[in-house]
């Protein structure tokens, strides 16, 4: 990696990759060891984390399990609140057509330099004001 650690927010999609084993798990959990092994800063905001417990208890995990298992996703990422004017900011941006992507979005602007996403066109109304790019993306990227 280089010198400069680049500052990524995580979308939920990546964790979701590592947990459910889909196509190209292994590319966000590279990305995701990345983060705990602090060559990247890693970030997610609270709203990841609802997500993927609520998740999980849909997949039919325990409360237990599913917390069990996003507090492992997690781990090594710093959580970013969202506050009033993150939501305000989202309520007003008619450019996302997922109300959840611009609260993400808003989240991440203020503290990330790349969104770090599987469905990178959830995104495309922000890419001029911060860079987003799926898992494969960012290693190609930011790795040596």
């Amino acid at each position: 990696m280089a010198s400069d650690k680049p500052k990524a927010f995580v979308d939920a999609n990546v964790f979701l990759d590592v947990l459910q084993i889909r196509k190209n798990w292994e590319s966000s959990l590279k990305l995701v060891n990345s983060v705990r092994e602090r060559k990247v800063a890693g970030y997610v905001s609270t709203l990841t984390v609802a997500i993927l417990y609520f998740l999980r208890r849909r997949d039919g995990l325990s409360d237990n399990q599913s917390r069990r298992d996003v507090g492992d996703s997690i781990s090594g990422f710093e959580i970013s609140g969202l506050d009033g004017k993150h939501v305000m900011a989202a309520l007003a941006d008619k450019g996302f057509n997922d109300f959840e992507d611009a609260l993400q979005f808003y989240s991440a602007k203020e503290i990330a330099s790349v969104i770090i996403t599987r469905n990178k066109r959830d995104f495309s109304s922000a890419s001029g004001d911060i860079e987003i790019l799926t898992p494969e993306e960012f290693l190609k990227k930011y790795s040596d």
